[in-house]
């Protein structure tokens, strides 16, 4: 196999396992940037105790709705016979830097990396993200049901395509506990569209109508985080809502998952529905959102539940369902577990990422 390329803009906190199982497959080329369009995104500070990388500059253009990636060198894997991966995202200038040089001159073989729709999930024939992946050599897409709807289009007669599971832990990480929850729990960025605001208010809700025992502990950071304090403090359930800030520690986040009887997603599912069922934790889930393709491991009533989207009011209803039926779901927390580690760990993430590089690279163009 040629010389491989990995090309990401940040490589946050829960993407390092898979970089480190990968680089334990196969040598890699890590290249990172310390920050990501929304700034909440960034590398995992010292990640260089952890893998070898480059470090790249992120140019940000147009007021961050595009980026330049550049770093000392760069040009000798652009022009060359390397196979790597870049980003599949048309605000990443330097992805499509790569993607001219292997389709117009030749030079190596560029994978796209990423989800097939942008988030808000349209399918346009005509598209930028459908222009790169008419340039690329091939398409690694992050659900099995993305890789299926491609294969659907024309372009997948031009394009060799797989997919990489999206994964946060690795096989040996994935739990399950036998003792019966009494909390609830969130891990993801405070951002209106992510919803914590509603969460907020049907845990109080849930609270003044009998939820007596529960707590729910608040795992990460954003610009919410200020009016979140404030409901928080203004309320009489202030001692039950756990602040925590971004913290990605797994032995922290199995200690809070261990006391609690599932998560919730007041806004759209992203990979925290898989981090949920890792420790065997169902996941309780907002109906009708933009949801992230991660969606798919989702089965209802066998790991989790829908509430209606919006509504403060059967948020807390589920809360208290949940709650009641606590023991139920302690007894189902194996299964949910099991379905992680047969299908959403980081070496089955690499195991994807890696048939799909030694097929690109076998093909003769």
């Amino acid at each position: 196999m040629s010389q491989l390329v990995i090309v990401q803009a940040v490589s946050p906190d829960y993407r390092v396992g898979l970089f480190q199982c990968l680089s334990r497959l196969h040598p890699f080329v890590f290249c990172f940037g310390d920050e990501y369009f929304s700034k909440s995104v960034v590398t995992k500070p010292d990640l260089k105790k952890e893998l070898s990388y480059i470090e790249t500059k992120n140019i940000y253009l147009f007021k961050r709705r595009a980026m330049l990636q550049i770093w000392p060198g760069m040009f000798k894997y652009i022009f060359s016979n390397s196979l790597r991966v870049v980003e599949l995202n048309p605000r990443c200038i330097t992805s499509w830097m790569f993607l001219i040089s292997s389709r117009v001159f030749k030079q190596g073989k560029t994978v796209v990396w990423g989800h097939l729709l942008n988030r808000a999930s349209e399918q346009k024939k005509f598209s930028a993200r459908n222009a790169m992946l008419w340039l690329a050599n091939g398409a690694l897409f992050y659900t099995k049901s993305q890789q299926d709807a491609f294969l659907k289009t024309k372009l997948s007669g031009r394009v060799l395509s797989g997919y990489a599971p999206n994964s946060v832990v690795s096989a040996e990480q994935v739990i399950h506990f036998k003792q019966i929850g009494t909390d609830f729990i969130y891990v993801g960025r405070l951002v209106a569209e992510k919803k914590p605001i509603k969460l907020i208010e049907g845990f109080l809700l849930a609270c003044k109508e009998g939820l007596n025992e529960s707590k729910l502990h608040i795992v990460g950071t954003g610009d919410q985080l200020k009016k979140i304090k404030e409901m928080i403090i203004g309320s009489d359930y202030s001692d039950r809502i756990i602040l925590y800030g971004h913290n990605n520690n797994y032995l922290f986040l199995k200690d809070l998952y261990s006391k609690c009887v599932c998560s919730i997603s007041p806004g759209y599912v992203g990979l925290s529905i898989t981090q949920s069922f890792s420790f065997g934790k169902p996941m309780l889930i907002s109906k009708d959102e933009p949801h992230a393709p991660e969606i798919e491991a989702f089965e209802p009533n066998l790991n989790g539940q829908y509430f209606i989207t919006d509504s403060t009011r059967d948020l807390a209803i589920k809360l208290q369902s949940f709650y009641v039926s606590r023991a139920f779901w302690a007894e189902k927390s194996e299964s949910i577990a099991n379905q992680v580690k047969n299908n959403y760990t980081y070496e089955s993430m690499a195991k994807g990422y890696l048939d799909l590089l030694e097929r690109i690279s076998n093909d003769a163009e």
